[in-house]
């Protein structure tokens, strides 16, 4: 019997790997979840440390539209991390160097998932998620959102209050997220944080967050002391 279960858990040890894959992005759900394909092998991940407003919540629709909009149809790098409480491949999502979780958190289209979000990249999170919050991105224009863990457990009832008090705010109208329209195939504008520069993996350079080419090439974001040419046009660090 003990040898039976030495068999099964090594086994299971070996099917499920946290090394990084790249794969199709094939579908989008509800609650930051992707279906991807590898080869001829189809799975659900949830992109990590983060949650997603509901569909039937405010600004459900517009993070959905923006996770297609960034994902559909892309290979991307999958670097699993854990398994959710429902068994799906938690990871965290790439494009181009871009990381999807951080790229949502700081457009204000979701939250940080701080009971979930334990990793040290889930600092950088909470750092973009206060920065999106401060200056009042996406779902955060609207002073009493509602995260998508607390929406789950409230009543019809409460929901349509919740919706209609939004309304009449009009943050559906006005809220300032990143435009999925006329951007013809592009990388979306990440919204500017103070004190990060961006730099391109190809030629070096670093740009500031008034730069055109801020977060829209393959790069990374880098610190005010990184090494590295400063953008002609915008000046990088200057």
């Amino acid at each position: 019997m003990v040898r039976y279960l030495s068999i099964v858990l090594l086994v299971c040890s070996l099917a499920y790997s946290n090394e990084p894959f790249n794969a199709k992005v094939i579908g989008v759900s509800g609650n930051g979840t992707i279906t991807v394909q590898k080869d001829d092998e189809k799975m659900e991940i949830r992109i990590y440390g983060i949650d997603v407003p509901e569909a039937d919540q405010p600004f459900g629709t517009q993070s959905t539209s923006m996770i297609e909009f960034l994902v559909s149809g892309k290979e991307v790098t999958v670097t699993p991390i854990n398994k959710d409480k429902n068994g799906r491949t938690a990871a965290m999502i790439s494009y181009m160097n871009l990381d999807i979780g951080l790229m949502l958190i700081s457009t204000g289209n979701a939250w940080v998932n701080n009971d979930f979000c334990k990793v040290k990249h889930c600092e950088l999170l909470r750092d973009y998620e206060a920065a999106a919050k401060k200056h009042k991105y996406g779902l955060w224009e609207n002073d009493n959102a509602v995260a998508p863990w607390e929406w789950r457990t409230l009543t019809k009832e409460d929901k349509l209050k919740h919706s209609i008090q939004v309304n009449k705010q009009g943050t559906q109208s006005t809220q300032k997220q990143v435009s999925v329209e006329d951007t013809e195939n592009k990388a979306p504008t990440i919204q500017r944080i103070e004190g990060r520069y961006w730099q391109s993996a190809s030629s070096g350079m670093i740009h500031n967050d008034k730069c055109r080419y801020y977060a829209t090439s393959k790069g990374e974001y880098v610190a005010e002391d990184a090494a590295g040419e400063n953008c002609s046009r915008c000046g990088g660090k200057k």
